[in-house]
């Protein structure tokens, strides 16, 4: 395979994550959620990256913790399980 059939492969793999990444972010806003992203910094230097699902009405919600080992830098199309619990009115932190 070629550089510029790879690079095209690349790319066009980019754009469905960026997509379903957008398509996240504006159904939670549809909903009434308030998506954030936060950094958690750990005795040992590490810094653990946390997003934050919350009702867009203000009040306090009980918390689900969620731990995932493998989260990315933004939410993504597997965010959905999240932005129904807060969309049912708790507060969500995806650690």
């Amino acid at each position: 395979m070629d550089d510029n059939k790879k690079q095209g492969d690349v790319l066009s793999k980019l754009k469905i994550v960026l997509d379903k990444t957008l398509e996240t972010e504006l159904y939670a806003a549809q909903n009434g959620v308030n998506v954030r992203s936060c950094d958690i910094p750990l005795r040992d230097g590490a810094v653990l990256r946390a997003f934050l699902y919350l009702p867009d009405d203000g009040v306090p919600h009980p918390v689900i913790l969620i731990r995932n080992p493998y989260i990315g830098q933004k939410p993504n199309e597997n965010s959905f399980m999240e932005i129904k619990f807060a969309e049912r009115g708790y507060a969500v932190i995806n650690v």
